[in-house]
């Protein structure tokens, strides 16, 4: 009764601008009106229902619910507000990264002329029992306004600027550590949880009536987890592009966009990077400086060529005879086709070399020559 009531202006009332002759006023609306018009859009995507239905005079009209959509796009979209696209549904203060891939979607439909293939954004959020972070989910709907359209997405999101790449060819620099790992701690951590289910389902085979047990291998696993189990993550997705994903453009507009998501959500994660930053700088720096003794070298042997290696070895004091080089590898097996030269050279004390006096001669019999030739 109060949707369908008619609000006529008072007689001799010269202000309009409220009390209006409309039948269904705004001011008026009722939730059951609009869930039902709502509703019914949402299941049949059919006006003349939506049409029929406010005629009958129980929802409200099909552009009214434009305008209501509308009204709740822009309640969401805060880009002039925030100065950045960033979905509601992520929290304030949350660990939050993103993910970029291409987006292929070709049409099943026989109808169909054309497929999707562009770039899409996704950020995910790690909520904790201890920080759920704060919800910035709250949509504010104005009264006044009566647009049918949500607002544009900002140049700054939707206008990826052009790149171009200096050099053609890209170098990748070769790998300078082992490919196999050098501890197997990790495997072997791995390997205990295995046998922990194995030796489960060994003890359940030798009873006569087997328990309740979880004895599959997920189950068995999912029982050894914590019992409280840490709330799901957000995900979102952010509008996508058109551009293709393998684009030098598109990727680092991408990455100008994540920046500033993680800025906007979690402002404290850029001084925490820029202080991690900076104490990486400083321990590859101390690790540059400081000289390292090993005792073994890694040689790549897939590359088929002759490999130079010069070791300088310091004795206190060892003869000429003794001195020789094998190359033998971690089973034994020692390695045939080198060619080696052994150098030796005199050290004082201190460490620095000792110059032979027939090479100091040499030379000062050099430096004559030419001070004669050019004096």
């Amino acid at each position: 009764m109060m949707f369908n009531s008619v609000k006529h202006p008072r007689a001799g009332s010269s202000s309009t601008s409220i009390c209006t002759s409309v039948r269904h006023n705004r001011h008026r609306e009722t939730p059951i009106t609009i869930y039902l018009a709502m509703k019914c859009h949402a299941l049949t995507c059919s006006r003349n229902l939506v049409q029929t239905l406010f005629q009958l005079g129980l929802c409200v009209s099909y552009d009214r619910l434009l305008q209501l959509r509308a009204d709740m796009a822009n309640g969401v979209l805060r880009f002039e507000m925030e100065q950045v696209v960033c979905p509601p549904r992520l929290h304030q203060g949350l660990f939050t990264n993103c993910a970029v891939d291409n987006i292929d979607h070709n049409l099943s439909s026989s109808t169909a002329h054309d497929s999707f293939h562009g770039t899409a954004i996704s950020a995910i959020q790690h909520p904790t029992l201890d920080c759920l972070g704060d919800d910035r989910g709250v949509l504010d709907i104005g009264q006044g306004t009566s647009v049918s359209t949500s607002g544009a997405l900002p140049p700054s999101y939707r206008e990826v600027p052009p790149v171009a790449s200096k050099t053609k060819q890209l170098k990748v620099p070769s790998l300078q550590a082992p490919v196999q790992p050098t501890s197997m701690e990790t495997v072997v951590q791995g390997r205990e949880c295995e046998f922990v289910w194995l030796k489960k389902v060994s003890a359940s085979l030798d009873k006569e009536k087997p328990g309740e047990e979880w004895l599959t291998w997920a189950a068995c696993h999912a029982s050894l987890q914590e019992a409280d189990i840490p709330p799901s993550a957000i995900t979102a997705m952010l509008p996508m592009f058109l551009e293709n994903a393998h684009t030098l453009a598109m990727i680092k507009h991408a990455m100008g966009i994540v920046e500033a998501i993680t800025q906007h959500v979690n402002p404290t994660l850029t001084l925490v990077t820029l202080v991690i930053m900076a104490m990486l700088f400083m321990y590859e720096l101390h690790d540059y400086l400081t000289p390292k003794l090993a005792e073994d070298l890694f040689v790549d042997t897939t590359r088929g060529s002759k490999l130079r290696i010069n070791i300088d070895v310091v004795f206190p004091s060892i003869p000429c005879n003794m001195l020789s080089l094998d190359a033998m590898d971690l089973s034994g097996e020692q390695h045939i086709n080198i060619h080696h030269n052994i150098y030796k050279r005199k050290l004082d004390p201190d460490g620095r070399p000792i110059d032979d006096p027939e090479r100091q001669e040499r030379k000062l019999f050099q430096l004559l020559k030419f001070l004669r030739l050019h004096g």
